[in-house]
């Protein structure tokens, strides 16, 4: 298996996990990646003007994912 190959292995498997875990957060209404919490640090204008109401409820957020490649250099490479 080349590194490339492991690399695209990798991504697919973190991406999964992610769609899996987003989906049960979304079924049953949690808002484990901190969504608001991130609307209320850097959109404190937008967060202020709106009450809880306003907020986007968590089964209607859509995230796209798109893992950080984190195989950079291959043992060989470092030696």
């Amino acid at each position: 298996m080349t590194v490339e190959e492991i690399k695209r292995e990798l991504e697919d498997m973190l991406k999964q996990e992610v769609t899996i875990t987003m989906n049960k957060a979304k079924e049953l209404g949690a808002d484990v990646f901190q969504v608001r919490d991130y609307l209320y640090r850097f959109h404190p204008e937008q967060w202020k003007k709106s009450d809880n109401k306003d907020q986007p409820e968590i089964q209607e957020i859509e995230v796209t994912i798109n893992p950080l490649k984190s195989i950079n250099k291959t043992k060989k490479e470092l030696q």
